[in-house]
């Protein structure tokens, strides 16, 4: 997928729900150095890494409810799962019933986490739709989205439980 996508999570919670990944370590005679950013990843989504960064005041300002003013980080993700997930979506019916399992692992990944946001950005980091929404909804704006990359605005969906 050709676009910065992940999830915005309450930094208090989402450091006790994802488990760092063993990181890679190089030696360089008798010393050992934890090369690359660190990835984390969460049980119920397979083959997903997850980057944690900062959220920019921008976005912070996007978000909606007590979200707004929290002490946030942004969870950048990737991994085989998602070019499955990106794959899925383009055999199926966008408006099919059925449920991933890449999208019941974030649905689920932001409701233990007390609530938090999803954030496609298209390339050229493009933002122009901020909406406060069901799961159900926000699952259709990121098929939506997906599917149409080219053509989407990009989003912002704080996902209310």
């Amino acid at each position: 997928m050709n676009a910065s996508f992940g999830l915005i999570l309450r930094k208090t919670t989402i450091e006790s729900l994802l488990l760092p990944v063993a990181p890679i370590i190089r030696s360089w005679g008798d010393e050992e150095v934890e090369v690359g950013e660190k990835i984390y990843n969460f049980p119920l989504l397979e083959n997903i890494e997850f980057q944690l960064y900062p959220v920019t005041p921008f976005v912070k300002d996007h978000l909606s409810g007590q979200l707004s003013v929290a002490e946030l980080e942004y969870a950048w993700i990737a991994g085989k799962a998602l070019d499955e997930y990106e794959k899925w979506i383009w055999n199926n019916d966008a408006a099919t019933q059925e449920r991933h399992p890449f999208e019941v692992g974030c649905l689920e990944l932001i409701r233990q986490a007390d609530g938090g946001a999803i954030m496609l950005a298209p390339e050229g980091d493009r933002l122009g739709e901020f909406v406060s929404v069901e799961p159900s909804a926000a699952i259709a704006l990121l098929r939506a989205s997906v599917k149409n990359l080219d053509e989407s605005k990009g989003f912002l969906a704080t996902v209310n439980f």
